[in-house]
């Protein structure tokens, strides 16, 4: 009877030991916050900001009737200026966190991981200058002057060119990084494979709006009427792919966490 009672209790305690380490090592694992929520956020934050202003230019009879991306926040003061510079400031800020996170997830010191790195960082500065620095606000007197008489201000080729570098800039990375990931899921089982096929499809259409002829010839010329708008198509479809893009890294680093951990201080007695 008491080697009966003695096993028992050896039996409970052993069941009590095994929830404790169970409990603890899923404690550890939730430990730290989600980090496929960054490149998500972005993502999303970046598509309602763009739609949000074209929505409501169109909304207000602005003109033009479908104007590029930049147009439609000239105006300053206004509604669609603020969230303009706020929400892709913001969305450009969570990308240069995504950078730093894929690099903690999928580390190698391979040219192309750290090439698809930078450039990632390159395009997140262009994004933010292009929020923070709108066009003229004259832009649309200036548009119906002649073409040699129409006169860029330097706020405007600013803009213009932290555009062009956020377009090429992301497309490289985007390209580059693929590329790394491919070469990671051959050892790296976790990489999601429908993630791979979904940047397949961004960057292909990426490469169509940002690289077509139309948008080569059109795109450093401010220009009027019908070209406005397949300027503003091709902004459109390149912004939306190349976001999509970024949100597709919400499954590569889904189950991963981080978290900040403080230094213990150096004192000396």
């Amino acid at each position: 009877m008491a080697s009966q009672d003695l096993k028992e209790k050896i039996n409970s305690e052993s069941r009590e030991s095994s929830a404790c380490s169970t409990a603890t090592l899923q404690e550890t694992e939730m430990q730290g916050a989600p980090a496929a929520g960054v490149p998500l956020v972005a993502a999303v934050l970046g598509i309602c900001t763009v739609a949000f202003t074209l929505f409501s230019h169109m909304f207000q009879s602005l003109e033009p009737p479908i104007p590029t991306i930049s147009m439609t926040a000239c105006r300053p003061g206004s509604v669609e200026s603020f969230t303009f510079t706020i929400g892709l400031c913001c969305s450009a800020c969570l990308l240069v966190m995504t950078g730093f996170i894929l690099s903690w997830r999928y580390p190698s010191r391979k040219l192309v991981a750290r090439a698809s790195f930078w450039s990632g960082l390159v395009a997140a500065a262009g994004l933010a200058i292009t929020s923070a620095v709108p066009l003229q606000p004259d832009i649309m007197e200036v548009l119906k002057l002649p073409r040699a008489s129409r006169v860029m201000t330097v706020q405007s080729l600013v803009h213009q060119y932290s555009a062009n570098i956020f377009f090429l800039g992301a497309l490289v990375h985007s390209i580059l990084y693929t590329i790394h990931l491919r070469s990671v899921a051959k050892q790296d089982k976790g990489v999601n494979q429908a993630s791979l096929r979904m940047k397949y499809l961004t960057i292909i259409l990426s490469c169509c709006f940002i690289l077509s002829p139309l948008l080569l010839m059109m795109y450093p010329q401010i220009i009027k009427g019908s070209r406005v708008t397949i300027i503003a198509i091709n902004q459109y479809g390149a912004i939306l792919a190349l976001l999509c893009f970024f949100g597709t890294y919400a499954l590569d680093l889904r189950g991963y966490r981080i978290k900040l951990e403080k230094k213990p201080s150096m004192k000396k007695d």
